[in-house]
């Protein structure tokens, strides 16, 4: 305990060494080439914004049972408090440190990553829920009125633009080709950032996870996959170009009160699920959902609720099975719409860099 009191004591007096880099890195970084020459970047997996142990010390593998349920906070893996400071654990290693800081006369919250023997810092607006914290991720990429040009009303998307993502031969790619497939062609930006958000968060649970074996997950059953299809994608690529905008626009995040406040669509949005949990099924059953699953709200909650009732959309060889009505704590589903923020920066970034810097 004291070596990691004291790593944390150097973290936060070198924050401003993390803020001299920015604020923003972490997440996936995806890559591909043109008609499948260029580039044959592989994704990297960095330290996610906010992601809960998914095998906490406790426990052998997973999160205990009803961790979707009861309680409906993220409480598992932290040392302190989860509405104040406290620091993330995952089988036993700091994720990250949070903290309160002073900005504008307020307080925002501040959550310090270690990547590449580099600060990375975060930051967040509290939002409560029933006394419990919400935190809603602040963007922090700052593009220029190319990039804005480009992505809405880009010339070459007018007709399916071909590209070959450097992924197509990675390890990752072939154990999840049966659930996720990427377009050949692209027709908007959004449908790239769309197959970019999931392949990088895919990516990320092979790399972290890929020795887990379905038949370790026998007692949460055997159901079979059920696949992203076109249709759910195109739903994805609409909470993209919203969220795009809303980034544009507004200079702000999709939140869950967002999500809740949109009547109209509410039903129809669809979360990526970005860290494992074991969720609580009508039946009391529990079965296991675990990152780049989809979930969608099966009925509105109220607007102090902590928990949620969610209808699985798509999810992996052994998880959940697609229609099962589950239960799921608030304050996760407003980390999945952070996460989903973050993927979405990374993808805009290496859009910009990839298509608008080289094209002008």
């Amino acid at each position: 305990m004291k070596v990691l009191s004291g790593f944390f004591i150097f973290l936060i007096a070198t924050s401003s060494f993390a803020l001299a880099n920015g604020p923003h890195g972490g997440g996936s970084r995806g890559g591909g080439g043109f008609r499948g020459g260029g580039n044959n970047w592989g994704f990297r997996s960095s330290p996610p914004a906010y992601r809960a142990p998914s095998i906490p010390p406790s426990h052998s593998f997973r999160p205990a049972p009803n961790i979707g349920h009861t309680p409906p906070i993220r409480q598992h893996g932290v040392t302190g408090s989860y509405n104040g400071n406290h620091t993330y654990m995952r089988n036993g290693a700091s994720v990250y440190h949070q903290q309160f800081v002073q900005r504008g006369g307020g307080q925002i919250i501040q959550r310090s990553f270690v990547q590449n023997n580099i600060i990375i810092n975060r930051f967040y607006s509290p939002f409560y829920r029933r006394g419990f914290l919400h935190p809603v991720i602040i963007p922090s990429l700052v593009l220029g009125i190319g990039f804005w040009g480009f992505y809405w009303h880009a010339p070459w998307f007018a007709t399916p633009y071909p590209y070959a993502w450097g992924w197509l031969g990675a390890p990752w790619y072939g154990y999840y080709s049966y659930y996720f497939r990427p377009y050949p062609y692209y027709g908007a930006p959004g449908l790239w950032l769309t197959d970019y958000i999931i392949a990088g968060i895919l990516a990320e649970e092979y790399e972290e996870a890929h020795e887990r074996r379905y038949e370790e997950r026998a007692e949460y059953g055997s159901h079979p996959a059920s696949v992203i299809d076109d249709q759910v994608k195109e739903q994805i690529k609409t909470q993209v170009d919203e969220s795009v905008q809303i980034h544009e626009k507004e200079k702000k995040s999709v939140s869950l009160d967002d999500v809740l406040k949109n009547n109209s669509n509410a039903l129809k949005h669809i979360f990526v699920v970005s860290e494992a949990l074991t969720a609580t099924a009508e039946d009391s059953q529990a079965c296991e959902l675990t990152r780049g699953d989809l979930i969608r709200l099966d009925e509105i909650p109220e607007s102090d609720a902590l928990e949620a009732q969610m209808r699985v959309v798509t999810a992996k060889r052994g998880n959940c099975e697609a229609g099962a009505v589950v239960h799921i704590g608030t304050t996760y589903l407003q980390e999945f719409l952070n996460d989903f923020h973050v993927r979405l920066e990374n993808g805009m970034e290496k859009m910009n860099q990839e298509f608008v810097d080289k094209k002008n």
